[in-house]
């Protein structure tokens, strides 16, 4: 294909990034070892944000919405989309936050909306749908 395109210097390199893209991906592919040890590093992230968040405030600055929580919206929106909420079920004040993020319109409209629009359907995303609910802006 590169050889077909050769006069399209945009597509070769688009061509060029997909095929590193694919080689970095193999391997890791069939090494069982590797998602293991990417579940246990976000699940000691997530018990770290679990602190940090503490039971008395809904954002991580406080009263505040913050970009961080911007970040750690989409972060969790993605990865509620690909059925890791379970993740945070025993972790009160990630599963609190999250709530709280998912009735912002803003995050409803730009990652939970977006991510079921964008992305092929998820069965995990159901518990979102009313998302923006009595939330504020």
């Amino acid at each position: 294909m590169i050889d077909a395109n050769a006069d399209d210097a945009e597509l070769v390199a688009a061509y060029r990034a997909k095929i590193a893209k694919e080689r970095g991906g193999k391997s890791v592919c069939h090494d069982a070892a590797f998602p293991r040890a990417a579940r246990r590093h976000v699940a000691g992230v997530l018990t770290d944000l679990d602190h940090a968040l503490g039971s008395s405030t809904p954002y991580l600055r406080g009263e505040s919405f913050s970009l961080g929580d911007v970040l750690w919206g989409v972060n969790l929106v993605r990865m509620a989309y690909l059925g890791l909420a379970s993740m945070w079920e025993n972790l009160p004040n990630v599963e609190r936050y999250v709530d709280a993020l998912v009735k912002r319109p803003s995050l409803c409209k730009e990652a939970v909306q977006a991510t079921v629009d964008s992305m092929p359907p998820s069965r995990y995303m159901h518990g979102m749908a009313g998302c923006g609910e009595a939330g504020p802006v």
